[in-house]
């Protein structure tokens, strides 16, 4: 059954979504808690569950104007007070598209709905429509490991400017980032965990310096219990793969792993 369990309806709720709410308690100073959430590419869509590798189909008319999809997203900025990153684990290259020609497409609606989303909560700082990849080297870690300063832009030839591989000089960036960061209201970063995986990469070393920027931009609640202060999250992850399984998981374990020391000494 859930291979039924896909896409988005026109409330602008996705199948397969949880909110993943992790919550420790600090002698100390008191209660910590940070969430994020997982749930199926929010557009229409659907996939065969009985053939392997199975199809997509994408239903582009039911919702043409990416309304329902930016329905979803201006609930989710609402909710948590702040910028959606997006952390999408599907295949980027296949021989047949089948995953590829969704996450491109989701690319492109991202964009879209930045631009209007931006324009309701007068974000100050456009929006690039190229790909720009996030640098975690040791010389951006004093940023969070990411380096704001190329954001990138599109010459008339449609050639990228400004865009910096990150892994000392190979040309084999692990994810990719839409947007400029300070300036969207959602943020999508590609990573084909299957590709990186099948070519020996270590994944969690590949992932952390992205997480750990992520989850210190949108931040945990809190209340000490001492003077009182309270911390507010502003902002969430939000992870997919295709059926939100297997894929996130292993992503969704790392958020954890590298969340919980921030709950146990913020």
């Amino acid at each position: 059954m859930r291979y039924l369990r896909r896409g988005i309806n026109t409330y602008g709720y996705v199948a397969n979504e949880i909110e993943t709410e992790c919550i420790a308690w600090n002698t100390t100073h008191g209660v910590v808690s940070s969430s994020f959430i997982r749930g199926t590419i929010p557009m229409y869509w659907e996939q065969d569950g009985f053939t392997i590798p199975s199809s997509v189909t994408i239903h582009l008319l039911r919702d043409p104007q990416f309304q329902d999809t930016e329905k979803h997203f201006l609930q989710l900025y609402r909710r948590y007070g702040g910028r959606v990153h997006c952390v999408s684990l599907i295949r980027k290259k296949e021989r047949k598209l089948r995953e590829s020609k969704l996450g491109r497409l989701f690319t492109y609606i991202v964009t879209v709905i930045n631009r209007r989303l931006c324009k309701q909560f007068n974000h100050s700082k456009d929006i690039y429509t190229d790909l720009t990849t996030i640098l975690h080297n040791d010389h951006t870690a004093g940023n969070g490991g990411m380096d704001s300063s190329k954001d990138g832009c599109q010459t008339k030839d449609g050639e990228e400017e400004g865009a910096s591989y990150s892994n000392g000089g190979e040309n084999d960036t692990p994810y990719l980032y839409i947007g400029a960061y300070f300036g969207t209201c959602v943020a999508l970063y590609t990573y084909d965990i299957h590709a990186r995986f099948t070519e020996d990469k270590n994944i969690f070393k590949e992932l952390q310096p992205l997480v750990s920027a992520l989850l210190d931009d949108v931040g945990v609640t809190s209340v000490d219990i001492n003077t009182q202060h309270t911390t507010q999250q502003h902002g969430v992850l939000r992870l997919n793969c295709m059926d939100c399984l297997d894929r996130t998981n292993i992503v969704a374990y790392l958020v954890t792993m590298l969340n919980l020391p921030r709950q146990m000494y913020t």
